[in-house]
């Protein structure tokens, strides 16, 4: 092709309209000969209907390539459409919807109207200008479905792992920006394509800010909604479970759970979220709270099971939570006192209520709390037992439960740890005091008789715990 040897712009005025008139030559390609794998050569066939396909493709017979007419003509970057010539039919199909989505071949492709003179050609051409602008704003729309699909996965990922989103130091020089944006790069660096397109709308769009993460959350938290309204419309029966609890700046929520199943049977638990109720926590700010986060389920019909704890602002059969309630749905919006809650009670109260119990316990708790203070009293259990004592917690009985079956499973390393810690002259003296305690308590009748005892009553209500949920679906039917 002699436009490769003198270009288009170097020749004269009759040879550039001769050029135009003659048009792009769309000749037959016979002999494409590539080398395979193993240097040998072979060819692959080539179909002339692909010029029409593609109003800017051209051939030449000498060369045996393919070309891009308006670059070769008007193209001020070389490229292999422009200058070497296409002959990998292999990949040909990729290559043509690539260099279609890019700007040089659509320019050049304008620019080459502007020079036809026959109207026709030149609607052809626009029409053909147009139809390549949609596929590069096609492609473009594509790749910022796929980056905002991938900020949408790590919004639900860290969601569903209960992770932090922010960092605390999330400028580019930092080693660690963060769970959201470390995540996001790492996934958006995966790929090529995604990281390419990323890099160049950066300057428009990042996707990391605290307000975009905050509303593709709210978002996320939308849709669930209305699945979950979805599936409280296909039934005719739901409970609805809620207690108080303290987040870690200490502020006052509600937590609010509906209760149901499915018509598939499946019995399903839906949190419905954690509501603010700092400024006021009589049984009147509880119902009204309660009564607009209801009001979108239909609640005055369907709602006939209440489980809360047994605080009087909920469980006041006068004017208490459960009975305001039963008033505004009337049909047997039976109140339950959470299972787990009466339980604990039960469990405190009978333990609390005899001396020598609270002297067990106290025990018991206080060997957690005497490993949990010290690296170095923990090194010795990790080095003897080779495993942690579980932590105590005041109000869940569970705990005393897994503290008790550590100390049943290891009584016997217990003491071995303890006199370690006794005997050892780096030991400080509230070490050595703790330990010795221990070794006497450890050691007497009435505390292993205590400790068999509730290892019995443990294994009894440990399971009822485990499955206090089912009791309280048979108590709502």
């Amino acid at each position: 092709m002699n436009l490769l040897e003198t270009p288009f712009s170097r020749r004269s005025k009759s040879n550039k309209r001769q050029i135009l008139d003659d048009g792009r030559p769309v000749v037959s390609l016979h002999n494409l000969n590539i080398k395979n794998s193993n240097s040998k050569m072979c060819s692959r066939s080539f179909k002339e209907s692909w010029y029409d396909s593609h109003k800017w493709l051209c051939g030449s017979f000498y060369e045996q390539r393919l070309y891009c007419w308006p670059c070769v003509l008007l193209g001020k970057v070389k490229n292999v459409w422009s200058s070497d010539g296409y002959f990998d039919l292999k990949n040909l199909s990729r290559s043509v919807k690539k260099h279609e989505a890019s700007k040089d071949p659509i320019n050049n492709f304008i620019g080459l109207v502007r020079l036809e003179k026959n109207k026709g050609t030149i609607i052809d051409a626009l029409n053909e200008g147009s139809r390549l602008s949609k596929i590069l704003y096609n492609d473009n729309v594509r790749k910022n479905r796929l980056v905002l699909l991938q900020i949408i996965e790590v919004v639900i990922l860290l969601g569903k792992q209960e992770l932090a989103f922010r960092g605390h130091d999330e400028s580019t020089l930092s080693i660690n920006q963060g769970n959201f944006r470390e995540m996001f790069n790492l996934l958006i660096k995966q790929n090529a394509e995604l990281l390419s397109h990323y890099e160049k709308i950066s300057n428009v769009f990042t996707g990391q800010s605290k307000t975009i993460q905050n509303e593709i959350i709210h978002c996320v938290y939308e849709y669930i909604i209305d699945v979950i309204k979805s599936e409280i419309n296909d039934i005719h029966f739901f409970a609805v479970i809620s207690d108080d609890t303290t987040d870690i700046v200490e502020k006052f929520q509600c937590a609010i759970t509906l209760r149901y199943v499915k018509k598939t049977g499946e019995l399903k638990e839906s949190f419905l979220g954690f509501h603010d109720v700092s400024s006021s926590k009589t049984s009147e700010s509880f119902f009204n709270l309660i009564t607009s986060v209801l009001d979108p389920y239909n609640f005055r019909t369907k709602l006939i099971a209440q489980c809360y704890d047994g605080a009087s602002v909920m469980a006041g059969h006068v004017s208490g939570l459960q009975k305001r309630i039963k008033d505004e749905a009337p049909n047997a919006a039976l109140f339950t006192h959470c299972c787990a809650h009466r339980l604990n009670l039960v469990l405190q109260q009978g333990s609390y209520c005899v001396p020598q119990y609270q002297i067990f316990f106290a025990t018991l708790l206080g060997i957690s709390v005497f490993f949990k203070k010290s690296p170095k009293r923990t090194f010795v259990l990790d080095t003897i037992i080779g495993k942690r004592i579980p932590i105590a917690n005041e109000t869940r009985w569970c705990t005393r439960s897994n503290i008790l079956n550590f100390v049943v499973s290891n009584l016997d390393k217990l003491l071995e740890v303890m006199e370690c810690i006794r005997d050892n002259p780096e030991s400080g003296m509230e070490s050595i005091n703790g330990a010795k305690g221990f070794i006497n308590s450890l050691k007497k009748f009435e505390f292993v008789f205590f400790m068999m005892i509730y290892k019995d009553i443990f294994n009894i209500t440990d399971t009822l715990l485990l499955k206090y949920t089912i009791n309280i679906s048979i108590q709502t039917m």
